[in-house]
């Protein structure tokens, strides 16, 4: 049993460490131009020991979509949907205290053509970060439909994702942070004065 266990830490600690290359493969190159000869080359590793990790390239960019896809959700439950919160992160880029190179990779993945075989992944991993949103949402406007609550989270996605695409773009023109987050703060206002914002009976 414990040889077991080492085994599966060592793989898992394998995995992380080709991930991490990946990354910087995919913000370098792109995702469709790096090859696994490219990751044997930036990991130093053989492509057997790559191989026993990932069976193929598709199996490696599936799991960085939901391993960024679930640090995103445990940042969702940790702050609830505190407005304030996301109002900050938005003008600082921010989002989801995910690394820079892990916002250029969602950036990547938002770029996928509709007919890439990873298209589907990204769409099952935006359902997730959307349900969960939902669920959140729910929990703050307790009164709205769920047609209002999709409404919301599809305007707060959809927010989020242009800042994202515009600023590793370069499209950002250098706006000031300070009065980005004023700009945010005032549109997530607009929505607790649309909806009624209930917590726990107080009002906000």
């Amino acid at each position: 049993m414990v040889d077991v266990i080492i085994r599966q830490e060592k793989l898992k600690f394998r995995q992380e460490f080709i991930l991490e290359k990946v990354i910087k493969l995919i913000i370098n190159q792109g995702i469709d131009d790096f090859s696994m000869a490219d990751v044997c080359r930036e990991t130093g590793l053989g492509a057997a020991q790559i191989y026993r990790c990932f069976k193929d390239k598709n199996t490696m960019l599936e799991h960085l979509i939901m391993e960024i896809t679930h640090k995103r959700i445990r940042k969702f439950l940790l702050h609830q949907c505190d407005f304030n919160h996301t109002a900050e992160q938005l003008a600082t880029t921010k989002i989801d205290n995910l690394n820079d190179d892990e916002l250029k990779l969602i950036t990547e993945f938002l770029r996928l053509n509709r007919n890439s075989e990873l298209h589907r992944l990204v769409v099952m991993a935006d359902e997730l970060l959307m349900n969960c949103g939902l669920e959140l949402i729910h929990q703050r406007f307790k009164n709205t439909t769920l047609n209002e609550q999709r409404a919301i989270s599809e305007a707060i996605a959809t927010l989020t994702e242009g800042m994202l695409i515009r600023t590793y773009k370069g499209l950002n023109h250098q706006a000031d942070p300070e009065m980005m987050q004023r700009i945010y703060q005032a549109f997530f206002n607009s929505l607790d004065n649309l909806f009624t914002y209930h917590s726990n009976g107080d009002n906000g």
